[in-house]
């Protein structure tokens, strides 16, 4: 009797890729679900009742930050599973973007992480950029909903 082989179930948040993940990340917080958009950053570092009460405020910080940085651009992530292996000598990384705050820069990243044994590697926001996110978040300002939602460079006013 021949064996088959167990096909790992695709993964239902579209983490599957970079691109694929951070998609469905703004897609999830678009739709103000933001205690769905935590299973897209890294918590494991956090306790789980840390997880439940700081992972959507962190979502909703972390859309903030792509949303308000204009060099980012979700069409520019690998969409191989493997990822990017060109942009990081760590082939389990991918480089989002790089935001500068406070003359400092930050490089946003993704890391392709095992979850558990019986399904593929999804790709999360990494633990280190994780911590990073309650630093990098843009200075409250009293811009619409629209106006957050748009990037920067739609919302500011530059003399030439």
């Amino acid at each position: 009797m021949a064996q088959t082989k167990a096909v790992p179930a695709a993964d239902a948040l579209n983490r599957a890729n970079p691109r694929s993940a951070i998609t469905a990340f703004l897609e999830t917080c678009h739709d103000d679900n933001y205690g769905r958009a935590a299973q897209y950053l890294d918590l494991r570092r956090l306790s789980a009742a840390s997880r439940s009460n700081k992972g959507p405020e962190l979502a909703r910080q972390f859309e903030a930050i792509l949303n308000s940085e204009s060099h980012f651009s979700a069409l520019r992530l690998s969409q191989d599973p493997e990822g990017d292996l060109t942009d990081d000598p760590n082939p389990s990384l991918e480089h989002v973007t790089t935001i500068t705050r406070n003359g400092q820069s930050f490089t946003i990243e993704l890391e392709r992480v095992e979850l558990n044994k019986s399904t593929p590697p999804v790709w999360l926001v990494s633990a280190a950029s994780v911590a990073a996110i309650p630093k990098l978040v843009p200075v409250g300002t009293s811009e619409s909903t629209i106006e957050a939602r748009l990037p920067r460079f739609l919302t500011t006013i530059t003399l030439l």
